[in-house]
């Protein structure tokens, strides 16, 4: 099991205590994961307002920022409550800390530089919630720009799948309690497809909804394309090992290495590549005594998940093994279409983030 919350970590400021639910609605707490950006801060909170739902709780976690952020938080949401660690800690532990802080019954996270787009999006989310027990996490659609989209006739409907952005999501918190949330050790990025196999291994369903529309405005303050691309090639072939059980996770780790590792070097950084294939090496016994293998029967589901399109949960019940053909037009479909990062050599690469969508799976290897 992964710790949830080591409280000594964080410097407690909470600002006021969380709202308690006076409209018979379920609480929902939005975490944000905050680092050296209050302008960001400040427009996600500013956006936030316009959310039709009640009650909410915010709850901000500052990863050791070198700027005040709590000055922020006062002005724009006084009621939120926040928390600065006393040292970086990264993304992911960050949003560990704050989802075993959540008083809510839902917990949806966000980036510092995103924002719901629609201002039901949230009474949308409870509402499937709250009909679907076993529905675990809602995965909204991430738009990747400045501004928002233009409104599209007729979003496509909802499907289940395989993985989620954590930018732009909605969990249950017994999803978070009952599987100790990330793997902290990744630090940063790709932990999401590894809490999805659990989720997936634990009975638990995984909604993308491109009706829920979020906007990652993806700020370049602290982002780097070649840490991104090196972090998810390590953290995704970790996840193999983890999660899936043998020989598959041998298959599968042979075909991250390839496509990951083509990634790595189109970012043309050297000292990235050795990092990433050190850092791997290194994590290995870590990974070897938390390996947690999903069963047969759940690799058979994540696989419909990750090649099908799934429009009901009845279509998970026993699914037939996938074919090659399947496969196939999955490689030339949702894999060749998959959003990268600018190769060092393309100037004409578009940078994440220039006005693009975004769908659970489709970045990275």
């Amino acid at each position: 099991m992964v710790p949830l919350v080591t409280p000594e970590t964080l410097e407690g400021s909470t600002l006021t205590r969380s709202p308690q639910p006076t409209t018979g609605l379920p609480l929902v707490s939005v975490l944000i994961t905050a680092h050296n950006r209050p302008d960001e801060l400040r427009a996600t909170l500013r956006a936030l307002k316009s959310q039709d739902y009640a009650p909410l709780e915010l709850l901000i976690i500052d990863d050791a920022s070198a700027v005040e952020l709590g000055a922020v938080v006062r002005d724009e949401w006084p009621a939120a409550r926040f928390w600065r660690n006393p040292r970086n800690l990264g993304l992911i532990a960050s949003r560990t800390l704050g989802m075993g802080r959540a008083s809510g019954r839902y917990v949806l996270t966000l980036d510092d530089d995103s924002h719901p787009v629609d201002a039901a999006a949230i009474s949308r989310a409870v509402a499937r919630f709250e009909r679907e027990p076993q529905l675990g996490v809602i995965a909204f659609r991430v738009h990747e720009g400045v501004e928002p989209p233009r409104a599209e006739p007729g979003a496509p409907e909802p499907y289940y799948t395989h993985s989620f952005l954590g930018c732009g999501e909605m969990m249950r918190t017994a999803v978070a309690r009952e599987l100790g949330a990330y793997r902290d050790f990744f630090v940063y990025y790709a932990e999401e497809s590894e809490f999805s196999l659990r989720a997936i291994g634990r009975g638990w369903r995984i909604l993308h909804d491109p009706g829920l529309v979020v906007l990652h405005r993806a700020s370049p303050i602290g982002r780097s394309n070649a840490k991104i691309v090196a972090y998810s090639f390590r953290n995704m072939a970790w996840t193999t090992l983890l999660d899936l059980p043998f020989p598959r996770a041998l298959v599968d780790l042979a075909w991250k290495l390839a496509t990951g590792g083509v990634e790595v070097v189109r970012q043309g950084d050297a000292r990235w590549m050795v990092w990433a294939l050190w850092s791997f090496l290194r994590g290995l016994p870590r990974v070897a005594r938390e390996r947690t293998p999903i069963s047969r029967e759940a690799l058979r589901v994540y696989d419909a998940l990750r090649f099908r399109r799934v429009l009901t949960p009845e279509a998970l019940e026993s699914p037939a093994a996938i074919t090659w053909r399947e496969r196939w037009t999955w490689f030339n479909g949702a894999f060749r279409n998959r959003r990268r990062a600018p190769a060092a050599w393309d100037r004409r690469g578009r940078p994440i983030g220039d006005g693009a969508w975004t769908t659970p799976g489709s970045a990275g290897p």
